[in-house]
C-alpha cells in the first residue's frame, strides 16, 4: 500500500474522517458497488465460544432439534429474482462452509479444510465456489451482499475455524457470487496498523464477523485487542473491541465506537445492521459497565456514528447473553442465539427499535441450533453440529437439508 491507511485516527477524539485501509479497487465490476456499476451503464457473542466448543462435543451429529415454543410466521413467497444481477445467487439458495471429515478441536491446526459451497434451500444443487475461492486454507464466514453478486469471506490456516481461535489470524476477502474473482480487502497488516494507531497491542489484535450493510457497499466488523487465556481463548472482559464500518470496494475505515471503561476495556461483539441501513445491533456490556458485565445485553447504535460511547437498549434478559443478533428482512423480527453447556438455543422476538424486546416476548425457535441467518421470506437457516436446519416460524420441527452423516459439518449458512 502507498499510504499508511491510519495516518488520522485518534482514539481520544472523534473522528469524522475516513482512512484508506485497501488497495484502490480493480476496475472489474466485482469491485464496483452496485450504484457505480449501474451509473456507468446507465450514466456470538465471543463470550460463548466455550460453551459452543462444549455444545459440539457432547452433542451427535443426529440430533433432531425442539421446538419448545410457537411463534406461527405466514409464510411468504420468495422474492423474484427476475431483477438480480448477472451472476448473483437466486434467493432460494445459500452458501455455506463445509468440511469432510470434521475435527472435534477446530482449534487444532490440522483440519479439515473448510471451502465454500452453494446450493438451494431444499439441499438439492450443491456446488463449489471453485478454486479461486477455495484455498488450501480454511474459507468461513461467507456472507452474501444484498444484491447477491458478492460476498465476504474470511480466509484462515487450516484448523482455526473455531469461536476460541480463528479472530487472530484470520483476514477478509471479498468475491464475486460466481467465484472467478477473488480480493483480500483487510489484511492481518491492516489489522495491525490499526491496532498501532488506536495504542492496542498488535500481537493480540484480532478481526470477525464482518456483515453487509443494505446499500451493498460497507460491511461492520469488530477489531480490537484481546488477551489469551487457555492458549488461544480470547479472553473477552480483558479486552477492549470496538465497532468500525469499511467500505468494501475504496477500503475507506470509520470507528463506529468508541466505548471503554476507566482500564481501557470494552466488551461487545456480533454487528449486524437493521434491514433501513440506519442502525447497527449488537451484543454487549452495558454503557453503564463496558467491560466485564455477568450478563451482556443487545444494543444499537446509530450506522453513521463515530466513536459513539453511548448506546441504545435492545433487549435485556436477566441470566441472558445473546450472539448473532439479525432482524429479519422485513424488519419484524429479531433472532439471536445464547450458547450454554447444554446447548445452543435460537431465540426471536418482534423487533421494533427504540422499544426495548420484554423476555415474555421472546420464544425458543430451537433448543439445538447454531449459527442462524434469515432468508429473503423471514425463514431462518441455521446450522446444528454438522447439519443445516430451516425453520419455518409456523411452531413446526426443523427441517434438516443436508445429508445424515458424520462425514461432512456444514456450518455457517448466508441465505
Amino acid at each position: 500500500m502507498n499510504e499508511d491507511p491510519t495516518a488520522k485516527l485518534n482514539p481520544d477524539k472523534d473522528i469524522q474522517n475516513t482512512n484508506k485501509l485497501a488497495d484502490a479497487p480493480s476496475e472489474s465490476t466485482l469491485f464496483t458497488s452496485p450504484d457505480v456499476e449501474q451509473s456507468r451503464n446507465n450514466s456470538r457473542w465471543v463470550l460463548g465460544a466455550l460453551a459452543v466448543v462444549v455444545f459440539f462435543l457432547i452433542l451427535g451429529a443426529f440430533a433432531k432439534p425442539n421446538q419448545p415454543a410457537k411463534s406461527p410466521a405466514a409464510q411468504a413467497p420468495l422474492s423474484d429474482n427476475s431483477n438480480l444481477r448477472a451472476g448473483a445467487i437466486p434467493t432460494n439458495e445459500l452458501i455455506y462452509s463445509v468440511a469432510k471429515k470434521p475435527s472435534f478441536n477446530p482449534c487444532d491446526g490440522k483440519g479439515p479444510d473448510y471451502n465454500i459451497e452453494r446450493m438451494k434451500l431444499d439441499g438439492s444443487g450443491r456446488s463449489s465456489l471453485g478454486p479461486s475461492v477455495n484455498s488450501s486454507d480454511d474459507e468461513i464466514w461467507p456472507r452474501l451482499s444484498p444484491d447477491r453478486s458478492r460476498f465476504v469471506f474470511y480466509r484462515s490456516p487450516v484448523g482455526n475455524t473455531g469461536e476460541q481461535c480463528r479472530y487472530y489470524p484470520q483476514e477478509l476477502w471479498l468475491a464475486s457470487s460466481d467465484g472467478k474473482q477473488v480480493k483480500k480487502i483487510f489484511s492481518n497488516d491492516d489489522k495491525k496498523k490499526v491496532a498501532q494507531k488506536l495504542g492496542w497491542d498488535q500481537s493480540i489484535s484480532l478481526q470477525g464477523h464482518a456483515d453487509w450493510s443494505p446499500d451493498g457497499k460497507h460491511v461492520v466488523m469488530f477489531l480490537g485487542a484481546v488477551p489469551k487465556i487457555f492458549g488461544s481463548l480470547p479472553d473477552i472482559p480483558r479486552g477492549n473491541m470496538q465497532l468500525f464500518v469499511l467500505n468494501v470496494d475504496t477500503g475507506e475505515l470509520r470507528q463506529v465506537t468508541n466505548r471503554r471503561d476507566k482500564n481501557n476495556l470494552n466488551q461487545m461483539g456480533d454487528p449486524s445492521y437493521t434491514p433501513d441501513g440506519k442502525t447497527i445491533i449488537f451484543p454487549g456490556c452495558p454503557d453503564s459497565q463496558p467491560a466485564g458485565c455477568p450478563d451482556p445485553q443487545l444494543l444499537s447504535v446509530a450506522a453513521d456514528a463515530t466513536n459513539a460511547t453511548t448506546t441504545n437498549l435492545v433487549y435485556e434478559g436477566p441470566g441472558h447473553g445473546g450472539n448473532d443478533p439479525y432482524v429479519s428482512p422485513d424488519g419484524k423480527k429479531l433472532s439471536w442465539i445464547e450458547p450454554g453447556l447444554a446447548g445452543t438455543t435460537l431465540y426471536v422476538a418482534p423487533f421494533t427499535l427504540g422499544q426495548p424486546i420484554q423476555p415474555n416476548q421472546v420464544k425458543a425457535v430451537d433448543t439445538a441450533a447454531g449459527y442462524a441467518s434469515w432468508t429473503a421470506d423471514n425463514r431462518l437457516v441455521f446450522n446444528n453440529i454438522y447439519s443445516l436446519f430451516v425453520n419455518n416460524l409456523d411452531g413446526k420441527q426443523s427441517k434438516k437439508i443436508t445429508p445424515n452423516n458424520l462425514e461432512e459439518a456444514f456450518t455457517f449458512p448466508s441465505p
